[in-house]
């Protein structure tokens, strides 16, 4: 009898060791349960940074004009600050001055010499004619030139001669900050989006995006890329010529393909415990990373690897 009791109290006590191992083994099976695996919090990408130059939010460039004679007079020095309207310099037309001369010496002969009666209304007519003619060549002798902006005059050629060659230019006070997207991160910003900026020394400050060119400025055969020009405020103590680095928040979770399980979730980590949950996502450049789209907030922590717990 006593045989028999220690038979199933062995056989019982076996059957318990098995349960508990067996209950053991699917724990660890068990994703929501907890894991002694590698985790990750979950964190946006680092910013994009761009290359910014600091220049004049207006610049016009005045270019020489040989029909209208040669640049006589100079009203304004070099680095002069100028408002729109101002005189800048004057054409004088020497090949206009000859024309004047010409009719004014015919006016001359007619007035001296008169015509018989039949004649003196064609005299009259032709006075009258070489009157006009000259007044309006007088228009034409001397050209002024203003400004059409403001800012301040850098004048590159006093005495031009070639065509198109370049007398000045006028710089705005106003200064902004230009820099180029290509149309893949074009997205990350709009008009008005505010982004950290820094100078050379890492100095930072804000800056706000003023204009999107609507229009690409130039086209990356290689990349297959359209580039826009962008404007941001900046700080007018910097000089013009001045490079900053431009931070543009990406806003993406990026995390390796490792941290997935079953093709389309992760195990978030829930205190003790690992909890599944779907996610969407993307695909990269990158072969071991992928950007996920939803089912993920920032500072949550995942399993780096699920393997680990597969």
């Amino acid at each position: 009898m006593t045989k028999k009791i220690i038979l199933i109290a062995s056989s019982a006590l076996l059957l318990l060791l098995a349960y508990v191992a067996a209950y053991f083994i699917m724990i660890d099976k068990d994703p929501t349960a907890q894991a002694s695996i590698e985790t990750l919090t979950i964190k946006t990408t680092e910013p994009l940074k761009v290359t910014g130059r600091q220049e004049p939010m207006q610049t016009s460039t005045l270019k020489f004009d040989d029909s209208k004679g040669i640049i006589h007079d100079w009203f304004i020095n070099n680095h002069t600050k100028v408002k729109a309207g101002d005189k800048l310099y004057e054409y004088y037309n020497p090949s206009v001055e000859q024309q004047i001369v010409a009719r004014q010496r015919k006016l001359s002969k007619l007035n001296h010499f008169p015509s018989s009666k039949e004649k003196l209304n064609d005299t009259k007519d032709t006075i009258l004619s070489l009157q006009h003619e000259i007044d309006e060549l007088q228009d034409q002798l001397r050209t002024p030139v203003t400004a059409p902006i403001d800012g301040k005059v850098l004048i590159s050629n006093e005495h031009p001669s070639k065509p198109k060659e370049n007398v000045l230019a006028i710089y705005s006070d106003k200064r902004v900050i230009r820099a180029s997207l290509d149309e893949t991160q074009l997205p990350l910003i709009n008009k008005h989006s505010s982004l950290i900026v820094k100078d050379n020394n890492l100095n930072k400050f804000t800056s706000k995006v003023t204009d999107i060119s609507y229009i690409p400025t130039n086209y990356n055969k290689q990349n297959s890329t359209s580039t826009y020009d962008i404007q941001l405020t900046t700080d007018n103590k910097y000089p013009i010529g001045t490079h900053f680095k431009i931070e543009i928040p990406t806003n993406l979770i990026k995390i390796p393909r490792t941290a997935l399980y079953n093709d389309h979730s992760v195990l978030v980590k829930r205190k003790n415990r690992f909890i599944e949950r779907k996610i969407k996502y993307n695909k990269t450049d990158e072969k071991n990373k992928i950007i996920v789209t939803e089912g993920l907030n920032i500072n949550e922590k995942i399993a780096k690897n699920t393997k680990d717990v597969s």
